[in-house]
C-alpha cells in the first residue's frame, strides 16, 4: 500500500493527520492535492481494502484546521454563511455526480458529513494530470494528439450538459490520464461558483486563460458556450504551448496569437475552428459541444481515395490541398485550399458575405475557407465601419488585413441628430415615440423614452414583463442609424427598485427591425449595470463592468427581433445610488 501511504513530498499543514479514519471506513494516507477549496488524499478502504481518493472540503480563505487537528472552522463572522453556503453546494455536487456512470467523468462511490466539513469518496486512479503531461511534453504537441486526449474530455461534457449541468473549470488541471488509457474529468465547480456567489469574490472561482468573459460577471450568461471556451482554450494550450490570454485581456486589445504561427502543422481549418471557440463573445461561439465537435471533425476530414477514376474534377485531400483530376483519370496537381486569412489590426466584428457577425481581439487573425470569386466583408471597428470585396482566385491565399480606415462612419458619440417626432398612444408603460421625416428612411428605427418608476416585476428573470404604471420621460431622439443620443441621469432614492433591492431607472427601447443596439453607461458614483429584456421579457444580455472597470458597462448586441424592448439602468449592489450617464446608438453591420 505504498502508493496509499507514502508521501511525495512535505505534507501540509492543513492536512489531516496520517491514518486518521473517517466514517469507521476510510484510513487517511498521503496527500494527493491541495487546492484553493479543499484538500485530496489517497485512502485506504478497510472494509474492501482497496485504495480510494477522498477529496476533503476546506476553503482555506474562510476557513482552517481547529486545535484538534481534525475539524474544519470557519473563521469567523459572515465567513461562517459563505462556508456553509459552499459546503451544502459541494455535497449536492457529489450526490448529483454520483448518479452518473460514464467512463470519462469521475465516479463519487460515497459522500458525508464529518469533522464540521464534507467528504467526497472517489476511485483512485495511477496517472497523472493533463497538466503535467503537457509541462514534461516538448514543445506544441501535435494536433492530432490533441484531438484524441480531447475527445473524451468532450464526451463527458456533452453528457453532463444533457442533464443541465455545466462544469465551469475546465483546464489541464481537471483532466486526469490513467495509466491504463482512461481520460477522467475531474473538479466540477458548483462549490466554487457557490464560493464566489457568497463571498462575491469572482477571483477565486475562475482559471484565467480558460475562463470565458462571461464567468467574470455574477450575472453573465453561462451555458455550454462556456465550457467549449474552455475546452478551446485547453486545446489550444495543448498545440501551441501557450494558454491564450485572460478573456478581459483581450476584450482590452491584447492578441490572440494564430495557432499555426505557433504549430505550422496545424492545418487552417482547425486553426479556425480553435480561433471560433475561443471568441470572447458568446454568441460568436459554437453554442454548444456537438457543434464544436462538428467543427473539428470537419478539420480532421480526410478522403482516402481507392480508385483511379475520379468522377469528380476535384477531391479534397486534407484541409490544406485539393486534388485536381480530370474526370478521365489523367494526370493530377496538388493546389493550396482556397483561404481568406483575416488579420485585424485592432478589436472589431465583422460579417463575411452577409453571413454571421463574428469578432476578433487585436492582433487576432483568422483563417477562413471558401469558394473561389467575389466576396464581401463588412468590418465594425468601434467608432466606425468598413467594407471592401475582392475576387479570390481559385487555390488563392489571400490575406485581408482589417483595419479602420481614416473618414469611416462614425457611431459612439456622434452629435445628436434633429428629427420631428409624433406621439402615438400613451400607455401604462410610458410614451412610444416613432421618428419621422428623413429618418424614415432607415431600415431601422430606434426610439428611448426615460422612464423613473419601477413596479414589482423582475427584469432578469426569463418572461417578465415590463413594469405597469410607470411614469413617462423624456424622449430621447435619434437621427437614424449610427447616430447616437446620450442622457444623464440619477439613480437614488426615488427611483424604482428591483426585486433583489437595486435602484433602477428603465428606458425602452423600440427596434422597427431586428439589428444592432450600442449601449454605454458610466458613472463615477456606483457600480454600473445594464440589463437588456426582449419584447417578450426575456433576457437578451447584462453587463456589469468592462475589463474590470466597474465604472462603465456597456453592450454591443444584435436585437433578434422587431418590437420594444426594456433597458434597465441600475447597480450592482443594493443601496448605491449617484448620477450616471448612458449613450445608445442604433446601427448595421
Amino acid at each position: 500500500m505504498d502508493t496509499v501511504f507514502q508521501e511525495s513530498g512535505p505534507r501540509t499543514s492543513l492536512a489531516l493527520p496520517p491514518r486518521t479514519i473517517l466514517n469507521d471506513a476510510y484510513e487517511i494516507g498521503r496527500v494527493l492535492g491541495k487546492g484553493g477549496f479543499g484538500i485530496t488524499y489517497a485512502a485506504l478502504d478497510t472494509h474492501l481494502q482497496v485504495p480510494v481518493a477522498i477529496k476533503e472540503f476546506l476553503p482555506a480563505q474562510v476557513a482552517g484546521r481547529g486545535t484538534d487537528r481534525s475539524t474544519v472552522q470557519p473563521h469567523g463572522g459572515n465567513e461562517s454563511d459563505v462556508f456553509e453556503h459552499g459546503l451544502s453546494a459541494f455535497l449536492a455536487e457529489a450526490q448529483t455526480l454520483a448518479q452518473f456512470n460514464h467512463p470519462n467523468i469521475v465516479q463519487v462511490r460515497a459522500f458525508f458529513r464529518q469533522n464540521g466539513t464534507g467528504y467526497l469518496v472517489m476511485p483512485f486512479y495511477e496517472g497523472k494530470t493533463l497538466d503535467a503531461v503537457l509541462n514534461d511534453h516538448e514543445g506544441p504537441m501535435p494536433c492530432s494528439e490533441a484531438l484524441a486526449l480531447v475527445e473524451p474530455v468532450m464526451n463527458g461534457l456533452e453528457a453532463v450538459h444533457a442533464r443541465n449541468i455545466l462544469h465551469r473549470d475546465i483546464k489541464p488541471q481537471n483532466v486526469y490520464l490513467t495509466d491504463s488509457g482512461e481520460t477522467i474529468l475531474l473538479d466540477f465547480g458548483a462549490a466554487r461558483i457557490a464560493f464566489g456567489q457568497e463571498s462575491q469574490s469572482l477571483s477565486a472561482v475562475l482559471t484565467p486563460g480558460y475562463a470565458p468573459f462571461e464567468q467574470y460577471s455574477r450575472r453573465g450568461h453561462q451555458g455550454p458556450w462556456t465550457d467549449v471556451y474552455a475546452t478551446a482554450a485547453m486545446l489550444y494550450r495543448m498545440v501551441t504551448g501557450d494558454k491564450p490570454p485572460e478573456a478581459t485581456d483581450r476584450l482590452a486589445g491584447e492578441p490572440l496569437a494564430p495557432i499555426h504561427l505557433k504549430n505550422p502543422s496545424a492545418t487552417p481549418s482547425f486553426a479556425n475552428a480553435v480561433s471560433t471557440a475561443l471568441a470572447t463573445m458568446p454568441k460568436d461561439r459554437p453554442q454548444t459541444i456537438a457543434d464544436f465537435r462538428a467543427q473539428l471533425a470537419g478539420a480532421g476530414e480526410t478522403v482516402v481515395i481507392q480508385d483511379e477514376t475520379i468522377v469528380a474534377d476535384e477531391t479534397i485531400v486534407d484541409d490544406h490541398t485539393i486534388l485536381d483530376r480530370s474526370a478521365s483519370g489523367g494526370g493530377s496537381r496538388q493546389r493550396p485550399e482556397t483561404v481568406l486569412v483575416l488579420r485585424a489590426a485592432e478589436a472589431c466584428r465583422y460579417k463575411l458575405d452577409g453571413g454571421e457577425i463574428m469578432t476578433l481581439a487585436k492582433g487576432e487573425e483568422r483563417v477562413v475557407p471558401v469558394t473561389p470569386g467575389e466576396h464581401a466583408i463588412a468590418a465594425a471597428f468601434g467608432d466606425e465601419r468598413h467594407r471592401t470585396s475582392m475576387r479570390v482566385a481559385r487555390g488563392e491565399r489571400r490575406v485581408v488585413p482589417l483595419a479602420a480606415p481614416s473618414g469611416g462612419r462614425k457611431t459612439r458619440g456622434a452629435a445628436r441628430g434633429k428629427a420631428a417626432c409624433r406621439p402615438v398612444a400613451k400607455s401604462g408603460r410610458g410614451w412610444v415615440w416613432f421618428l419621422g421625416g428623413a429618418a424614415a428612411l432607415f431600415g431601422l428605427l430606434i426610439l428611448v423614452a426615460v422612464v423613473d418608476a419601477l413596479g414589482d416585476a423582475d427584469p432578469t428573470a426569463p418572461g417578465g414583463t415590463a413594469v405597469e404604471a410607470i411614469a413617462s420621460g423624456e424622449a430621447l431622439q435619434f437621427a437614424g442609424l449610427g447616430q447616437a443620443t446620450t442622457t444623464s441621469g440619477f439613480l437614488g432614492a426615488g427611483d424604482g427598485t428591483l426585486p433583489t433591492g437595486e435602484f433602477a431607472d428603465l428606458y425602452t427601447v423600440e427596434a422597427v427591425e431586428a439589428n444592432y443596439l450600442y449601449a454605454e453607461l458610466t458613472s463615477a458614483d456606483f457600480d454600473t449595470f445594464l440589463i437588456l429584456n426582449g419584447p417578450d421579457g426575456s433576457s437578451i444580455i447584462q453587463n456589469d463592468d468592462f475589463n474590470g472597470d466597474t465604472s462603465v458597462s456597456y453592450f454591443d448586441v444584435e436585437l433578434p427581433t422587431p418590437g420594444v424592448y426594456q433597458l434597465f439602468v441600475t447597480s450592482h449592489l443594493p443601496g448605491e445610488a449617484g448620477s450616471y450617464t448612458l449613450t445608445v446608438t442604433p446601427d448595421q453591420l
